[in-house]
């Protein structure tokens, strides 16, 4: 994977040039600057989830048991699946590797676990308020987290993939709200869509940006760990 771009005071004034010139709807402190717009993108739905090439983010994974990793996914090519042409999205950490597949079909996104998987609905706009829509999928259950060994790994044969999108339980999304978000690694965000799903007696959260994708997600969060939960993964950076 070619080196990601990291900020520089360079880039740090370019931003700020750009921004004085084109306006920003968010106070979003980023690490790259070579964000996917609409304009190169496919569908609207790709917004909230870029899925050009090379397209990378890298999140800091933590767990209840006090350990932590980086995962790392990248959007890759296109493979045919019912018809359609999915992009490829590969997930790894230090020892481990996974692959889905995205589909985004205007408004909608749907995700593959595996190429004879059934499709989940995983975002669906418009992205307002108290917007739910149904996931379609009965297979979620047997997946807890993106990359955590609850399924066999692959080595990169795209038909017998693990998951590594993390829907446990998902059987419906629910857009919560807008809301401000801050990261760990230092970086705000204005306008953040959270999403939640059931997670049995727990939910589930993940929250997007447009323009970034991803940035958190909580599994297994109770009422008294919220925002916290049984695993945290958190955006540290993104790009090409």
């Amino acid at each position: 994977m070619p080196a990601l771009k990291r900020t520089t005071l360079a880039i740090a004034i370019i931003m700020i040039l750009a921004v004085s010139w084109i306006g920003c709807s968010d106070d979003t402190i980023v690490s790259y600057i070579d964000t996917p717009t609409l304009n190169d993108q496919g569908a609207a739905v790709e917004v909230y989830f870029p899925l050009n090439e090379g397209y990378t983010t890298i999140y800091n994974v933590t767990y209840l048991n006090g350990g932590s990793e980086q995962v790392t996914f990248k959007a890759s090519d296109k493979v045919r699946i019912d018809g359609i042409d999915a992009v490829i999205w590969v997930g790894s950490s230090s020892n481990s590797l996974d692959t889905g597949y995205f589909y985004a079909a205007s408004n909608t996104l749907y995700y593959y676990s595996s190429v004879g998987a059934d499709p989940e609905k995983i975002l669906q706009l418009p992205l307002t308020s108290g917007t739910s829509w149904q996931t379609n999928d009965i297979n979620s259950n047997d997946f807890t987290d993106i990359i955590t060994n609850t399924d066999a790994d692959t080595t990169g044969d795209p038909n017998i993939n693990a998951k590594d999108f993390p829907t446990v339980s998902a059987v419906n999304f629910t857009v919560e709200q807008i809301e401000p978000i801050d990261l760990n690694s230092g970086s705000h965000y204005n306008n953040a869509v959270r999403i939640s799903t059931p997670n049995g007696t727990r939910k589930n959260y993940y929250w997007y940006v447009e323009g970034i994708g991803l940035v958190r997600y909580v599994i297994g969060s109770s009422t008294t760990s919220y925002p916290e939960g049984d695993i945290v993964g958190e955006l540290i950076n993104y790009g090409y």
